[in-house]
């Protein structure tokens, strides 16, 4: 990566890691240890995450066969059916923050600049947020998924990466394609990112 940095600082082309070495804010730039790590950390947020919810739509559509059905009927839910996917099985556990201010919430005290674990999977999953959270449904009119965050913090990715579970969906979607799991998988523990202990045999008949 830092050869590869060496070369854009050198010859900028019109690539992502040509901007990132020209972006500057008052005079400051990103140091090389910091344009090392952020590039890295694309690199992983892009391919692991990707990787571990395609696999979990997978298995998702092999364990409920009629969801998948009624999208082949329907494929005007495959963008519902991507939502649902990212709210039954977010790929992340959860999401640090630093409190902005002095808090307190559920009968506890979080002073500004203290970190704060937010469980995604649990919200996800929250009944006082989605009826019937534990069933995966594509026809949910209703999902907002916290997957990607908010904000400021609204993940760079977001895009692509929806569009890559939808095409997904549309190629699992067509008519004669059953799924069937040969075995049943299991997560990696303890993942931040998760995903499932390959290999992870799938029929596709």
């Amino acid at each position: 990566m830092k050869g590869l940095i060496a070369d854009r600082r050198r010859a900028p082309g019109e690539d992502l890691l040509s901007a990132l070495i020209q972006v500057e804010e008052a005079g400051d730039r990103l140091s090389t240890d910091e344009m090392v790590a952020l590039t890295e950390n694309l690199m992983f947020a892009g391919h692991d995450t990707t990787r571990g919810a395609l696999a979990a739509m997978i298995v998702l559509f092999a364990r409920n066969p009629e969801q998948l059905a009624a999208v082949a009927a329907d494929p005007a839910l495959i963008p519902r059916a991507a939502d649902e996917v990212l709210r039954y099985e977010p790929i992340t556990f959860g999401t640090a923050r630093l409190a902005s201010e002095d808090i307190h919430f559920g009968g506890l005290r979080v002073g500004q600049g203290e970190p704060v674990v937010l469980c995604l999977t649990a919200a996800c999953r929250d009944p006082r947020r989605y009826t019937d959270p534990d069933r995966f449904d594509v026809q949910r009119d209703d999902v907002k998924s916290t997957t990607f965050g908010a904000g400021i913090h609204f993940c760079l990715g977001a895009t692509l990466a929806r569009v890559e579970l939808e095409e997904a969906i549309r190629v699992l979607a067509q008519p004669g394609i059953t799924l069937a799991l040969a075995d049943e998988p299991s997560w990696v523990p303890l993942a931040q990112i998760r995903c499932y202990e390959p290999p992870v045999w799938v029929s596709i008949s």
